[in-house]
């Protein structure tokens, strides 16, 4: 797209066929971010993401909507470039649709160019929502939770701290709902890079067939506006990868809570069960608690650094919020804990806050002079 004005309108034609396409892929991914809503689950410690979670979904879409309705409005624009660089009149390719319940309403289309040369719209993103499940060892937490609730008075009594409240009840969110939610916005990180190379991966090859200012002008436009969809692959990964990470460390308490407490909790429970001689029986729980009292400590210190970590991750979430301060500087102060990971090092490196302030924000338009030189 060079000096000079040069055109082969069945090209141009042919790149607004594809774009169509391509805001079709859009659309569909604008529909999958509604997948990693926190629709259920997110009890216990896990309830204090599901605000945030909710609002940075919302945001996705508030920030590619408007991108999408530009890539949408690619193909009329081209198509009727085409007609007029072929010297057909406008009332030929224009085709006025009358809305039948508000007569002075109604939409324009443009007739499809005859014999547009095809573009190909690329890869498919893939996309693709987990199903909602429980953990496979749900049953088993459960079922220690009951047990512990026995038995909660002792400990209460012996550490002074109800290990209902400190350790069960934090611990009763589905954190496969966070793995599910992460994945789903790895997926739509990856469909919208996928989106924005699709668009622009042939700006090469009309080039060599579009040449002048509006050729100019439109390679500028679709290259920005590419850029703006695919920031939004490394934005979402990293979002994705700390729900991982979190949902790793509540995972990893749970198992904890199955194993090395289930056995202590059954061998207080032993004793309470046979603790029916006044005195001499109520001395025997309580030395017993006593022997196991630094399993529910450290169960206690897990649920804690859970805790601390799932503030971070609310921190991510409402940082991510600002995309343009999160990619400028932010994105590394509150991955902190996360920035030795080499995913998050190649997503971070891609964040160029330049991709979102340099977005378009109206439609590409040809101008009234679509045969002006470059």
């Amino acid at each position: 797209m060079g000096e000079g004005f040069y055109v082969e309108e069945a090209h141009v034609a042919g790149y607004g066929e594809m774009a169509d396409e391509v805001h079709g892929q859009l659309i569909r991914c604008l529909v999958h971010n509604h997948e990693a809503r926190p629709t259920q689950g997110y009890t216990g410690l896990m309830s204090v993401l599901s605000g945030p979670l909710d609002t940075y979904v919302s945001s996705i879409h508030e920030r590619v909507a408007p991108l999408s309705t530009l890539v949408g409005q690619l193909r009329n624009e081209l198509v009727a470039a085409a007609w007029d660089y072929h010297g057909t009149d406008r009332s030929v390719y224009e085709e006025f649709h009358r809305n039948p319940l508000i007569p002075s309403d109604g939409h324009v289309t443009i007739k499809d160019f005859p014999s547009a040369v095809a573009y190909s719209a690329g890869t498919e993103p893939v996309l693709e929502a987990p199903e909602h499940e429980d953990p496979p060892i749900a049953a088993l937490v459960d079922e220690v939770g009951g047990s512990i609730n026995v038995i909660d008075w002792v400990i209460e009594h012996v550490a002074g701290f109800s290990p209902v409240e400190k350790i069960v009840e934090p611990l009763s969110g589905n954190w496969a709902e966070l793995e599910r939610a992460a994945e789903v916005l790895t997926q739509v990180g990856d469909g919208y890079e996928q989106c924005a190379a699709n668009l622009t991966a042939q700006l090469g090859r009309l080039g060599a067939r579009w040449n002048g200012g509006a050729a100019l002008t439109f390679e500028d436009h679709t290259t920005r506006l590419g850029e703006a969809i695919a920031i939004e692959g490394p934005i979402n990964r990293l979002v994705g990868y700390v729900l991982t990470e979190i949902a790793g460390e509540i995972e990893a308490a749970a198992e904890f809570m199955v194993s090395s407490l289930k056995t202590a909790v059954d061998k207080i429970g032993k004793t309470v069960a046979t603790a029916w001689v006044p005195g001499v029986g109520w001395y025997r729980v309580y030395d017993t608690a006593r022997t196991v009292i630094d399993v529910f400590l450290e169960a206690k210190e897990l649920v804690e650094s859970i805790e601390e970590a799932i503030e971070q991750v609310e921190a991510v979430l409402e940082a991510v919020n600002d995309p343009v301060g999160f990619a400028t500087d932010k994105a590394r102060e509150v991955l902190g804990p996360y920035l030795d990971g080499a995913q998050v090092a190649g997503d971070l490196a891609q964040l160029d806050p330049s991709a979102l302030t340099d977005a378009p924000d109206t439609a590409y338009d040809v101008g009234d002079a679509p045969r002006r030189a470059g």
